[in-house]
């Protein structure tokens, strides 16, 4: 095996549309952030990003084109930034499936927190 450049392993996650009564969904805005833990007593602190989400088609014909965001702590060292919200254009319908994925990462201990995700679930 020939190795090339460096390998990392960058946090990711994925929403599906897995209940038989939801046919598929568009994923309209959700909020995100980036913190890296520093193994010390559970505390983390706030770390710039860029994520990348992906998102896959109910009709099996691709994807929607990637959406990259990024986010920059505007607070001080262990005290929490408030997170981004990222908006995604109307190519995100009909979605069967969307992968959230860190693009750039400081270190191998960066999470990537998702919250509020707005969607519309269709039958």
């Amino acid at each position: 095996m020939l190795l090339l450049g460096s390998v990392t392993i960058q946090p990711f996650g994925f929403i599906v549309a897995s209940s038989p009564a939801v046919r598929s969904f568009d994923l309209t805005s959700f909020y995100f952030g980036c913190v890296i833990d520093t193994h010390v007593n559970g505390v983390t602190e706030d770390i710039g990003c860029t994520i990348a989400v992906t998102g896959y088609f109910a009709d099996g014909k691709g994807i929607a084109p990637v959406q990259t965001y990024s986010f920059a702590p505007t607070k001080g060292a262990l005290q929490a930034s408030p997170l981004n919200k990222a908006v995604l254009p109307a190519t995100f319908a009909g979605l069967v499936n969307v992968t959230f994925g860190v693009a750039d990462m400081v270190g191998a201990a960066t999470v990537l927190i998702v919250d509020d995700l707005a969607h519309c679930n269709h039958a």
